[in-house]
């Protein structure tokens, strides 16, 4: 069985919200949700602005998506313990400017591998792009799992920004204190 990764649109307490700030303010995350190895070097950090959406929130999430995909030391080293091997992971820094938080504990993540997975005459979706690739939005996703040969995480050739995680992978993960983690099973 297979799930999608996604931060938990509904925890307590409300998480801050991220923004690229710094160098890297205006580049394109492209290259990081394509599923192919980044060839590109950097010399600095990625540097991201972390935001309150309500006032009160302190929450830091284990996994953002909302500028670049970025994942917490624990998340990545919870992964890496459960088998998976096809990270690739790029220092990030994290900032409040208002509370002075400043986080080194994250990493930019680019998840190696897309897959072509979807089951598309079990799942129920909108092909946005009218392709069948990369802009699919899936309601409900079936993975045929004669194409993915027992892969731990990849990314959905599909719909290129979702995480697919085995089964054994989600059950490692909900071990660990990752309480802004969702898992949306596949069927």
């Amino acid at each position: 069985m297979y799930y999608i990764l996604k931060k938990d649109p509904f925890p307590e307490p409300e998480p801050y919200r991220t923004q690229s700030i710094g160098w890297n303010e205006n580049s394109d995350d492209y290259e990081f949700i394509i599923g192919e190895c980044v060839t590109s070097t950097f010399e600095k950090p990625f540097e991201f602005e972390l935001w309150e959406y309500d006032e009160g929130s302190n929450g830091v999430a284990e996994f953002y998506y909302e500028a670049f995909p970025l994942m917490s030391d624990a998340l990545i080293n919870a992964l890496k313990s459960a088998g998976v091997d096809n990270l690739q992971t790029f220092p990030a820094v994290l900032r409040n400017f208002e509370s002075n938080l400043v986080r080194t504990d994250y990493k930019v993540v680019n998840v190696v591998g897309k897959l072509r997975a979807a089951d598309m005459s079990k799942s129920k979706y909108i092909d946005m792009g009218g392709t069948g690739l990369m802009a699919v939005g899936f309601k409900d996703l079936v993975i045929d799992e004669s194409k993915v040969n027992n892969a731990k995480m990849f990314r959905l050739a599909e719909s290129i920004t979702d995480v697919i995680i085995h089964e054994s992978v989600k059950n490692e993960l909900e071990k660990g204190e990752f309480k802004y983690l969702r898992y949306m099973p596949c069927e």
